[in-house]
């Protein structure tokens, strides 16, 4: 599964439930919080509450070095691996062994081509990105999406 979604609320808890789906690794800047915010949006607490409620486990994979991932994700009550080093596998390997999953019922949602999807299709994890919630980025993101433009094309 390889599909796009304008923002993680838009996609199917029941759906990736049915598809035996058992964890979900999520990037955190632009994907679940916009990049610096320090709050997450009552609409993406009640999804991932959604998720749980259904057996799925969360674990936000961030490349972040501060403690701002850490805080995020111990106010969601989920995991966290941060930094994860995005794409190499260690990161994601990490946490699907936090999660007690596997790669085929593990699902990566994240912005991001050349990290958050790069790192999962090398472990052959499924994965649905999202658009950016913000276009206030970090500086090497913006170079980074210049080629993620060409790529897409």
């Amino acid at each position: 599964m390889r599909r796009r979604a304008d923002h993680v609320t838009d996609i199917s808890i029941d759906d990736l439930y049915h598809k035996g789906i058992k964890g979900i690794l999520l990037d955190l800047d632009n994907t679940i919080v916009a990049w610096s915010e320090q709050n997450v949006s009552p609409a993406t607490r009640q999804w991932i509450q959604q998720g749980k409620q259904k057996g799925i486990s969360f674990c936000l994979l961030s490349n972040s070095y501060t403690s701002r991932a850490r805080r995020i994700a111990n106010e969601l009550d989920i995991h966290v691996i941060a930094p994860a080093f995005k794409p190499l596998p260690f990161g994601y390997q990490r946490a699907m062994r936090l999660l007690a999953t596997t790669n085929s019922n593990t699902l990566m949602v994240g912005d991001q081509l050349f990290t958050d999807m790069l790192g999962a299709h090398l472990l052959k994890i499924d994965t649905i990105c999202v658009m950016p919630l913000s276009t206030r980025e970090f500086c090497l993101t913006r170079i980074s999406r210049c080629l993620e433009r060409l790529v897409s094309k």
